[in-house]
């Protein structure tokens, strides 16, 4: 299970920085037929802006996750408690 989280923490990370980098330093010629970039500006760049923040955030979110659920289940294992037992009762 960590793998395949860790692995997708490292990959949306990376698709995410690169879009970002790529609409600052133009990587990537756009695909328009003017050549020119889109620009954006006012309410427009705003909601632009606020719809895509939570993308950035997203990849290093899932790795702290990731890190945590890992640690809980390594501890889990050594401390010979069952799975979503955190030491204490249920109930």
């Amino acid at each position: 299970m960590v793998v395949p989280a860790a692995l997708g923490a490292v990959l949306i990370t990376t698709f995410v920085a690169y879009a970002v980098l790529n609409q600052v330093f133009g990587f990537v010629e756009p695909l328009n037929e003017s050549g020119a970039r889109p620009s954006v500006n006012g309410p427009a760049a705003w909601a632009l802006c606020v719809t895509y923040a939570p993308l950035i955030a997203r990849g290093p979110l899932l790795a702290i996750l990731t890190v945590a659920y890992h640690r809980r289940r390594r501890a889990n294992e050594e401390g010979g408690g069952e799975v979503g037992d955190a030491g204490g009762h249920r109930g």
